[in-house]
């Protein structure tokens, strides 16, 4: 990117009120003074990303925070079967006419495999201690924090590192032994 252009509304761009997060995407709207829209609400023109309101009304947008999965951004740059998208919305930040808060790539860092290791790749990388401090977070894939798990098993929420969205979630005290 040679420059950056980017000046207007800052969006956060939802899939739909269907989607399981739906309500952390419009409370997040709320709290921070951002537009909730669906992609069908945007357009790109003359390089540039546009809000069109039921009217017809353009607005200019300057800041994409994206609730949708990198695949389903831009049919036109990702996966064309792509309906949620924004065609052309890729061609537009490679462009530098808008920043996405979120983008391409990034979902990496919060992923709950990768969670477990951000502590340790700060002081790896950047040699510094984390400012925020991580949930406790035990991967039993080490022995030390198996022991962890089962002696606490009833104290704590098991996650599946392949779910999202809430799902996958059991809470240890809610399980019996078979």
């Amino acid at each position: 990117m040679d420059h950056v252009n980017v000046e207007g509304h800052t969006v956060i761009l939802t899939p739909g009120r269907y989607n399981a997060a739906y309500f952390e995407h419009s409370y997040l709207a709320e709290k921070t003074g951002a537009h909730l829209v669906n992609g069908n609400e945007l357009m790109v023109e003359d390089d540039k990303l546009y809000y069109v309101d039921y009217k017809g009304h353009k607005e200019r947008i300057g800041a994409v925070y994206r609730r949708i999965s990198d695949e389903y951004l831009d049919p036109m740059n990702f996966n064309p079967e792509s309906v949620i998208g924004i065609p052309h919305i890729f061609d537009v930040y490679r462009k530098g006419n808008v920043a996405l808060l979120n983008e391409p790539g990034n979902g990496i860092a919060d992923d709950k495999g990768i969670y477990y290791f951000v502590p340790k790749m700060i002081r790896y990388y950047l040699n510094e201690e984390p400012i925020l401090s991580n949930a406790p977070t035990y991967l039993p894939f080490y022995k030390e924090d198996m022991d962890f798990v089962l002696n606490h098993f009833d104290d704590l929420v098991l996650k599946d590192v392949a779910e999202a969205g809430g799902y996958g979630v059991v809470f240890g005290s809610s399980m019996t032994n078979l």
